[in-house]
């Protein structure tokens, strides 16, 4: 073969080969990306997990206050006692108090006896007696009963109580009524948490309701 057709034959064979090795390199990237375990387009939004606020629902878990643990309790009403109205005492205050996991309100009586309690969501508090709505103030609504008159309309006719910010459960105390032996408050609070009422004796013996608000 002449030298000049070995040189063009030679240079052509060098094309063919730097051809060939560069379809070998663009081969790799598609393979690369084809094997990325993690997608970044919006069928996986990173944010899922936050977009709930992680207070949206009170937090009961593990949270114990003078002996009484909060994740025992529920939404559903409570209650206990007689059956029946007492008739040898009254309803003679309301206290509320905050506290580090519930709320509470603590209707005074004036007897040492035994009293009927109840509390409950409704979807209004109304007026024992005549059925009148009662505006509570609140994100949710409880009414409570209990079993006994009150001591002095005239005290509680107006009686209301707005909560300041150290209440994170409770936002209103408002009384309505007191029929036939049943005294009747309406209860505002900041949701639906869970709720608990017992009856207890404060240190000089007597009688008390006391309504807890869960946080």
């Amino acid at each position: 073969m002449a030298p000049t057709k070995l040189a063009a034959a030679t240079a052509l064979l060098a094309i063919v080969l730097a051809a060939c090795s560069g379809n070998t390199q663009q081969s790799a990237s598609p393979t690369t990306s084809a094997t990325s375990s993690k997608p970044t387009g919006t069928a996986f939004p990173t944010s899922s997990v936050s977009s709930t606020p992680i207070n949206s629902l009170p937090s009961l878990d593990g949270c114990v206050e003078d002996g009484l643990n909060v994740a025992t309790w529920n939404t559903l009403p409570d209650g206990g006692g007689p059956d029946h109205p007492i008739t040898t005492g009254t309803v003679s205050d309301v206290v509320p108090k905050p506290g580090r996991c519930f709320d509470t309100v603590t209707f005074q009586l004036d007897t040492s006896d035994p009293v009927g309690y109840r509390a409950a969501y409704v979807p209004q508090v109304t007026q024992a007696g005549s059925g009148r709505v009662i505006p509570v103030d609140g994100g949710a609504e409880v009414q409570v009963s209990i079993k006994a008159p009150a001591a002095d309309i005239a005290k509680f006719h107006n009686f209301t109580f707005t909560a300041g910010d150290d209440y994170q459960s409770l936002r209103q105390i408002v009384f309505a009524g007191s029929f036939e032996g049943v005294t009747t408050f309406g209860i505002g609070t900041a949701s639906q948490t869970p709720l608990a009422v017992e009856s207890h004796k404060d240190s000089a013996g007597k009688t008390q309701v006391v309504l807890y608000l869960a946080h």
